[in-house]
Parts: structure tokens; C-alpha cells; sequence
């Protein structure tokens, strides 16, 4: 667990790190953004664009959130894949299989570090997309009270179980891979 920390760590890690308050930023800015007013439903297949009153619900807060998240459960994969695939072939695994040799205290403490920085990085992007969403709530006109219930907590604490673990389901099967 030590050793994986470590190399999270670095530089590189903590502006990828970023990125998912970056994009639940962005994408609870569009979802207020391009709302409709009324229902349009497309002809020719489903429409993900809201409409503003699905916004004043309970959920409203969290749904761009959400939305960005579910898209990084792929960025986790892909980053688990190259980091293990850069490690099996510079011998940095070999030389962790040596220093660790119980290869299950290895991967638990690999996923445990892993889960760790999700943890941390889906938070800061939990608070920073519920910031934007009420910084645009009344730009578009979206009643609030309903975020601040018991529900509306719930509902955001549920949308960060669920992004959390997607990705580390994500993140575990890219280091089985």
C-alpha cells in the first residue's frame, strides 16, 4: 500500500487527479446550460438534454456530476491498463513481486491506493460540481430547496457511492488485465 501511494505521489498523478473536478465542473455547467424549458423528444432516438424542472428536483444538484463521472470509469480503466503494462515491461513488477512476494497482499494494497485516490479525487469533484450547480441554478431559474432536504443529500451521496465504485471496479479490472 506504501509503495503504491508513493507513486501517487507524483506530479503527473495529481493533475490526473484533477481532472474529474474539471469535468464535473464542465459537465454540470452544460447540463444547466443547454436545459430545455419544455419536453422535445428527438425522432430519431433518445435525447439526454434536461429540462429545467428535472433540475429542481432532489437530484438535480448531482446530475451533471454524475454524468461526468460515469465517463471516467473508462479514463480509470485505461490508466490501470498502462501503468501495470508499463510496469510488467520496464521490470518495476518483477522487482514489486520481490520486495511484496504475496501477490494478493500486492493487489490489495494496489487496489487499496487506488480506491484511496478515488476516493479523494471523486469528493473534490462531488463539491465542486454541487458548487457549480448552485452558482448556475439561478443563472437558469432551478428552485433549490429541494437540495438542501435529507433527499437531496442522500440523492448526491448516492451519485458518489455509485461514480466511486464504477471506477474502482474499473481501476480492478484494468490491473487484471
Amino acid at each position: 500500500y506504501q509503495a503504491e501511494l508513493v507513486k501517487l505521489r507524483r506530479r503527473s498523478v495529481m493533475i490526473a487527479a484533477s481532472l474529474p473536478a474539471v469535468a464535473a465542473v464542465l459537465t454540470t455547467a452544460l447540463t444547466f446550460a443547454l436545459a430545455k424549458t419544455s419536453p422535445s423528444y428527438a425522432a430519431d432516438g433518445p435525447n439526454f438534454v434536461q429540462r429545467l424542472s428535472s433540475l429542481s428536483h432532489a437530484s438535480g444538484m448531482t446530475q451533471g456530476y454524475s454524468l461526468g463521472m460515469s465517463l471516467f470509469g473508462l479514463v480509470v480503466l485505461i490508466v490501470t491498463i498502462a501503468n501495470t503494462t508499463g510496469e510488467y515491461s520496464l521490470g518495476t513488477l518483477r522487482a514489486a513481486f520481490l520486495a511484496q512476494p504475496n501477490r494478493r497482499a500486492w493487489l490489495a494494497g494496489r487496489l487499496l491506493a487506488i480506491g484511496s485516490a478515488l476516493v479523494v479525487a471523486f469528493a473534490a469533484a462531488l463539491v465542486v460540481g454541487i458548487a457549480t450547480a448552485f452558482v448556475m441554478a439561478p443563472i437558469r431559474g432551478v428552485d433549490t430547496s429541494a437540495w438542501v432536504s435529507g433527499s437531496g443529500v442522500a440523492a448526491a451521496l448516492a451519485n458518489y457511492v455509485n461514480a466511486v465504485l464504477g471506477a474502482a471496479f474499473f481501476g480492478l479490472l484494468g490491473t487484471a488485465i
